[in-house]
């Protein structure tokens, strides 16, 4: 019987580290105020299961909304 197993090839972690490594190194961008904005709408209007999900899960959620600011 052949054995099969969800992961048919696994990553280079190394190579996978490097490039996080590479990335946090940069200085960190703005999001300018129109993108972000179309992001938000876009999320607000095309996702509404998610953030209903997210709503409740704050709920169940160890930390206080509060020291968050959310």
């Amino acid at each position: 019987m052949e054995n099969k197993f969800a992961i048919s090839e696994y990553h280079n972690v190394a190579e996978i580290y490097s490039k996080i490594d590479k990335l946090l190194a940069q200085p960190i961008r703005k999001v300018k105020t129109d993108k972000m904005n179309g992001y938000l709408d876009y999320f607000e209007n095309k996702c509404s299961q998610s953030k209903i999900m997210t709503t409740e899960a704050k709920i169940y959620s160890r930390w206080s909304s509060a020291q968050f600011g959310i």
